[in-house]
């Protein structure tokens, strides 16, 4: 689980072609690092069939990237990082 304070790096990107979609991992951000300033969990989406599945396996981060060309903090889901160093109590 991904916490507050922790130092991040994007691996993955969101891959949608026709109505499928997926996590393609990724290596265009090799140098990119960040601290995770805010985590949300995401209200449950019903469809008519029932809760999306990719609800159900993440939740929302907020990262301060140390790139300023990103325009500040920005959201991702929690599937696109990897903790690299996490914030001891």
């Amino acid at each position: 689980m991904i916490n507050v304070g922790d130092l991040v790096k994007r691996i993955a990107v969101l891959s949608v072609i026709d109505d499928h979609f997926g996590w393609v991992l990724t290596d265009d951000f090799p140098n990119d690092v960040g601290i995770v300033v805010s985590i949300e969990e995401p209200r449950p989406f019903v469809e008519e069939d029932g809760i999306d599945d990719i609800l159900n396996t993440g939740y929302f981060v907020e990262v301060v990237w140390q790139r300023r060309d990103y325009g500040g903090v920005v959201w991702h889901w929690s599937e696109e990082l990897l903790v690299i160093n996490k914030i001891t109590p």
